[in-house]
């Protein structure tokens, strides 16, 4: 049996859960760049489109259930009763959900190419690890044992398939339909192995079971109100713009979301790993957890004040090199979602920390705060200033977010600081050395961002004591580098 805890486990789940992910979504990136530039500005919008529908359609027989599982399975690994109620009440309402749409769909005359495309799409709710549904459902058994490398892999699997079956497009005339279905062929083999994987590893067989669907509705139900309202808010930019502009817009404004979108897997890997300690320490060591969640939000600003300042001085040339010259107005939008990225970070690190304490109903508080913050500000600021009124709008509905999670954590747990003043002093001192650099070539820029980052974050002493030994505590670099408590030492000397 493998131990629940370990630091072993922690670390190892930790790095392939982050270079799985990475690897992934470079891939992902790379195969949406070589859509992006077959297909051009105007049809890129229409295929993200058509993207963020389906997306959203697919979001109503979620239910919120994959917090409320993990929960559980962290609790007893081998009790599978709550997964199976879970991906039997989703099958159902999906099978449902197919035929609800395309009666809508056949009511508004939807060419049949077009109601074939969203049918295909839809499917992929099942095969997907991209909409977090079954796919995540099925994950959830490896995840509560800390031992993500295997599905992990599996996603790495169908970016590399996609990426591989988009090569006939250089060779054929192949349009955005061809491209729309290969996006969801290419999840099919992922999902079949791991089936595989969960019936060899944990002896799980899937067994049709609703007799607890109420029970496990009822409790997620704040949380299914949370998702269906983030789901919404996560695409509102791409409805507002299709309503107020065009297809060219879209294009932009996703060329833009592709920066960000994918970086939620670092504090992703670092919750998905830890959450299960929290969960365990919520009733006994409220000490030790408040450490942890103090050094995630800290870790994440450093990540996300890293990316978005070594960005926002290169924008436009990084933007032309990537995506094209044709989509270097998505430099500009791209630059305030990227510094919006620290706030959504906070948001989803105290969504998860929520639910690990019990909290899901404020999630649902949060979930409601951001979609009528979102509508406001973008009905303000879009039909004015196209996709960059959506980019100021992400910007102001985030902080808002942040504000009512700091607000409810201090009357739910405490008092809690996200920025502390060596921070600050960090930052500034950070964005001083990368506006010099800007005035050099974009190599010589990012060699010298790279190597000046740690030096500053170590002689501001970013960490402090606690911070750091917490991290020697759960990731054994004493046993990679084969100090033992000389490494400890050593740091306890450059922080005196």
């Amino acid at each position: 049996m493998v131990p629940e805890f370990s630091s072993k486990n922690v670390v190892k789940n930790i790095f392939s859960l982050t270079t799985g992910r990475l690897i992934s979504i470079i891939i992902n990136l790379a195969s949406i760049m070589i859509v992006a530039r077959i297909l051009g500005v105007e049809e890129f919008g229409f295929f993200s489109f058509l993207i963020a529908l389906t997306s959203v359609i697919s979001k109503i027989i979620e239910f919120g259930f994959s917090p409320i599982v993990f929960r559980e399975l962290s609790k007893s690994k081998n009790d599978f009763s709550k997964l199976n109620t879970a991906l039997s009440t989703v099958i159902i309402s999906l099978l449902l959900l197919i035929v609800f749409t395309n009666i809508v769909l056949l009511i508004v005359s939807t060419t049949p190419k077009d109601l074939i495309v969203i049918n295909v799409l839809l499917c992929n709710v099942i095969f997907s690890s991209k909409i977090a549904n079954i796919r995540e459902l099925l994950s959830l058994p490896f995840k509560s044992r800390i031992s993500m490398t295997l599905p992990i892999s599996l996603v790495v699997l169908d970016n590399i398939l996609f990426i591989v079956l988009l090569i006939p497009v250089y060779f054929f005339e192949l349009n955005t339909y061809y491209i729309l279905y290969i996006y969801v062929i290419s999840n099919i083999p992922g999902f079949i192995f791991l089936l595989k994987l969960l019936k060899k590893r944990y002896l799980y067989k899937f067994q049709f079971d609703l007799s607890d669907s109420y029970s496990l509705i009822k409790t997620s139900l704040p949380l299914y109100g949370f998702i269906l309202i983030t789901a919404l808010y996560q695409q509102l930019d791409v409805f507002f713009l299709k309503f107020w502009f065009g297809e060219y817009e879209i294009g932009i404004i996703s060329v833009a979301n592709r920066y960000v979108v994918p970086l939620l897997i670092f504090p992703a890997a670092i919750i998905d790993s830890l959450l299960p300690i929290i969960v365990k320490n919520r009733d006994q060591n409220i000490t030790n957890n408040n450490t942890i969640i103090l050094f995630i939000v800290k870790l994440s600003y450093l990540i996300y004040f890293i990316i978005a300042s070594i960005f926002t001085f290169k924008s436009n040339i990084i933007t032309s090199i990537i995506w094209g010259p044709e989509f270097v107005a998505s430099s500009s939008p791209a630059i305030i979602l990227l510094w919006t990225q620290i706030f959504s970070s906070y948001n989803f690190i105290f969504l998860n920390i929520f639910v690990a304490y019990n909290f899901e109903k404020w999630n649902f508080g949060y979930a409601i705060l951001l979609l009528c913050m979102c509508l406001f500000t973008m009905t303000l600021l879009i039909p004015e200033f196209s996709f960059m009124g959506a980019a100021f709008a992400r910007l102001f509905t985030a902080l808002s977010g942040t504000t009512y999670f700091v607000l409810c954590f201090k009357v739910l747990q405490g008092e809690i600081y996200l920025l502390s003043p060596r921070a600050i002093i960090w930052s500034l001192i950070m964005l001083g050395s990368l506006y010099l650099f800007s005035a050099l070539p974009l190599t010589y820029y990012l060699l010298l961002a790279v190597m000046v980052t740690p030096v500053i974050t170590i002689f501001i002493n970013y960490f402090n004591m606690n911070e750091l030994h917490f991290v020697l505590h759960v990731y054994p670099i004493n046993k990679i580098f084969i100090l033992n408590n000389k490494i400890k030492q050593f740091i306890d000397g450059i922080w005196k």
